[in-house]
């Protein structure tokens, strides 16, 4: 399970890293659900519960709408996890994250997810990172991470004009 484990992580964090191609194909999402989750019960199964909490909290953040039937699909332990996870999760209470954009035309994603909204995004949201990805119709996207504290307001405000002008990499800016 170790193996998988770390195959998983870099698959996880390769897909994160490349949030335009998610949102562009729902069956990538469904990809990811798969690796997060898996990556979750690999971790429990080497002993490492912490580990396997926080993927599994990634995953109830990430995907919330999919979860659901989760014993079906991947088993008890998964189900169990999950449920644990969430709890934990819930009992910290929500926060809410605000995100506007300057540029109506702009496309706002919060954790690749499905449903885009223009303009401005609110939220009540379970404590964590959360990944927002701005897309226009004329570039690729821009993510920002963003941190909901439980009991807080998050505001990600962004300047589309000069935002999108900006290229960060490793290497340079």
């Amino acid at each position: 399970y170790a193996t998988a484990a770390s195959q998983l992580a870099a698959a996880v964090e390769t897909a994160q890293a490349n949030p335009a191609l998610l949102i562009m194909n729902i069956k990538y999402r469904a990809a990811r659900l798969d690796a997060m989750v898996n990556l979750a019960l690999s971790l429990e199964r080497t002993g490492d519960h912490d580990g396997s909490a926080r993927a599994m909290a990634e995953a109830i953040r990430s995907v919330p709408d999919r979860l659901g039937t989760l014993r079906d699909t991947y088993g008890h332990v998964a189900d169990d996890l999950y449920k644990r996870e969430l709890k934990k999760l819930q009992e910290q209470g929500t926060g809410s994250l605000v995100v506007d954009v300057d540029d109506p035309s702009a496309m706002i994603f919060v954790d690749e997810g499905e449903h885009p909204q223009n303009a401005t995004f609110q939220a009540n949201l379970l404590p964590g990172t959360y990944r927002v990805v701005i897309k226009s119709p004329t570039s690729e996207g821009r993510r920002y991470d963003a941190v909901v504290r439980p009991n807080q307001v998050t505001h990600l405000s962004v300047k589309w004009e000069r935002d999108s002008k900006l290229t960060i990499s490793p290497r340079w800016v």
